[in-house]
């Protein structure tokens, strides 16, 4: 367990040095009930950020369909990151990380809270300024990649951001794939029937 000044610091570190934070965040070892607890509550955080944006900024649900449900959201958004941490664990192995299937799920958990993070900031500054919020969340969201990319390499112990990345890349074709056949079964129409 951290305290929230160890929180802050491990936050602060791991936007501005994701390397060590990376790192560091690998040297906790939460436990496999814990990083399942910590998933659920991103889920849940990540669909009341959206549910409390929407409501400042009054819309049309951004999302269609069955994902207009909050717990359905929610729901899909805990399978995402279940299905994404078993995809980024077996790509990785098969380029030869070492990593485990909790280490991997460590850092996904983590790399949701800094997400978080940034949400509330971005939901803050929407009361401001819709563009400036938008704003931020895309160039959050491009160095993102970057951090992601650091966490991925420590959690596998690949040594070398370029396998890092080809790992990502894989696992994200075949989530895509997985996605679709779990949004499919959710009652989902799919991207094409969406955008129509």
């Amino acid at each position: 367990m951290i305290t929230s000044v160890e929180f802050r610091q491990l936050v602060w570190t791991s936007i501005t040095n994701p390397a060590d934070g990376a790192e560091e965040v690998m040297r906790l070892k939460p436990g496999r009930e814990a990083l399942w607890t910590g998933l659920l509550l991103m889920a849940a955080l990540n669909t009341a950020l959206l549910v409390l944006s929407n409501i400042l900024i009054p819309g049309p649900w951004p999302l269609p369909g069955i994902l207009a449900n909050p717990l359905v959201y929610m729901g899909v958004v805990a399978g995402f990151l279940t299905v994404a941490s078993w995809m980024v664990w077996w790509t990785g192995r098969l380029l030869g990380g070492q990593g485990s299937f909790e280490d991997i799920l460590c850092a996904l958990v983590w790399l949701q809270v800094l997400r978080v993070c940034v949400q509330v900031v971005a939901t803050v500054l929407l009361m401001v300024s819709p563009l400036i919020s938008g704003v931020f969340g895309v160039a959050a969201g491009v160095y993102g990649l970057y951090v992601g990319l650091h966490f991925i390499n420590v959690a596998h112990r690949f040594y070398s951001l370029g396998r890092a990345a080809l790992a990502l890349v894989a696992a994200g074709l075949a989530l895509v794939v997985a996605m679709s056949i779990l949004l499919t079964m959710l009652g989902f129409p799919g991207v094409e029937t969406a955008n129509v």
